[in-house]
């Protein structure tokens, strides 16, 4: 699950609901740098199954597992990308996954920025990368993406749309759940509400080859 939550001082009520519901395995929030330590620390207690994560940029990962910190990357107008290593409760194996949040320029363009973040995604198996790129999917910035990675809400089937911004018509696709070639979107959900101007979004994902092997 991912939502760009702009800012607010707490970790909104939304946010809670949605984890109750659907229970994603992780979930990345972008623009929560304003949340203090006091509610960040009541997170845990209200979502046991969670652990939650402060990693560059303003961003927080809450995993059902645990999570190792590794590289960041500093971009333009203060936008940070960082590497975390995930094990999930249950599950075989490890994850990476790279977090971004891209400052928006308007006019200035992006293909050094995603590409940088691309490169600290690298090429291996089970790869995530999640955030506001403040780009849009068709944008040539993506172009060398879109030949090797996966993506969430645009190739996810029954999707709600690509669109995430902004608030009720979601035109522009800004952010963003890429994976690697080895993985691949089966369902995609999708929402807007007042007062936030980003959907929030939640993609299930599964290894390639078992739903390649599905009639």
């Amino acid at each position: 699950m991912f939502w760009n939550i702009g800012h607010p001082h707490v970790i909104p009520e939304p946010v809670h609901s949605l984890l109750d519901q659907h229970q994603p395995d992780i979930l990345v929030l972008a623009e929560s740098e304003k949340i203090p330590v006091a509610a960040r620390l009541g997170f845990t207690p209200r979502h046991p199954a969670y652990h939650l994560y402060r990693l560059s940029g303003g961003m927080l990962v809450a995993v059902r597992g645990t999570a190792k910190m590794g590289d960041t990357l500093g971009l333009m107008k203060k936008g940070a990308a960082q590497r975390i290593t995930i094990q999930l409760n249950g599950r075989n194996g490890t994850m990476e996954v790279i977090v971004a949040d891209l400052s928006p320029m308007p006019l200035v363009p992006r293909t050094a920025q995603t590409e940088r973040i691309r490169q600290l995604a690298g090429t291996g198996r089970r790869t995530l990368v999640i955030g506001d790129f403040n780009t849009p999917y068709d944008s040539a910035s993506f172009d060398v993406w879109r030949q090797a990675w996966h993506h969430g809400l645009s190739q996810a089937p029954g999707s709600p749309g690509a669109g995430t911004w902004p608030f009720g018509l979601a035109l522009l696709s800004i952010d963003h759940v890429w994976m690697s070639g080895d993985l691949v979107p089966v369902h995609a959900l999708k929402g807007s509400q007042l007062p936030f101007d980003h959907s929030w979004q939640i993609i299930t994902i599964q290894p390639y080859a078992i739903r390649a092997s599905q009639p």
